[in-house]
């Protein structure tokens, strides 16, 4: 998965500016600006509204947002028309993990799958991305650098780890990990027992 943009991918954000609520005849209007600054000038309006005192006269504001979706997805399989996903087939180049965000991890909810390995997981880990993955399917060993989800809260997975704070944390458990299993610390039981053969075919 891609970095994430500053945008989202809703349609509208509902801002609430008063604790009070709007009356019946409460009106609309339009405030014009740069694209990009939309929430500054949410910002700005909500200190402009307590300090002038007009919380019993502006209530609500809501920020229009043009649809498009910051997901690209390296796949085989072409996703579904409506999700506006952009599929661009197998990734061939492994470095170009490292303009992504997150690794995700997509499985059927079966005893197999369930139990099974996943070469992509370590993949994603190598290159210090945090993964996401089924909560079905979990791997002791890989807890420290992985999000589960379900059906029901990827969005608010996504939407917590997307933020800075959270995903500098995990981004950085991720690194270690990445250390832990380098090749040259996991093949160390197997160099001792293959010296430890040819050692004993000498004799």
């Amino acid at each position: 998965m891609p970095k994430t943009s500053n945008k989202t991918n809703q349609k509208e954000f509902l801002f609430k500016l008063s604790p009070l609520e709007p009356s019946i005849d409460a009106a609309w209007y339009v405030i014009n600006t740069y694209s990009g600054h939309e929430y500054k000038a949410i910002e700005a309006l909500k200190t402009r509204i307590k300090t002038m005192g007009l919380e019993d006269q502006i209530f609500q504001a809501i920020i229009p947002i043009q649809t498009k979706n910051p997901i690209d997805i390296y796949s085989y399989q072409q996703s579904n028309l409506e999700y506006k996903i952009k599929t661009l087939g197998y990734l061939k180049d492994l470095s170009k993990l490292n303009q992504y965000q997150f690794g995700l991890i997509t499985i059927s909810k079966d005893k197999l799958r369930s139990n099974s390995f996943s070469a992509k997981h370590l993949t994603y880990i190598s290159y210090g991305l945090p993964v996401f993955c089924p909560e079905w399917r979990r791997d002791p060993l890989l807890k420290s650098a992985t999000i589960y989800y379900n059906e029901n809260n990827f969005e608010s997975q996504f939407k917590k780890y997307s933020q800075k704070k959270f995903w500098d944390q995990l981004h950085q458990s991720t690194l270690k990990l990445a250390q832990k299993l380098n090749w040259n610390q996991t093949l160390l039981p197997i160099l001792s027992i293959i010296y430890q053969i040819q050692s004993q075919k000498r004799q």
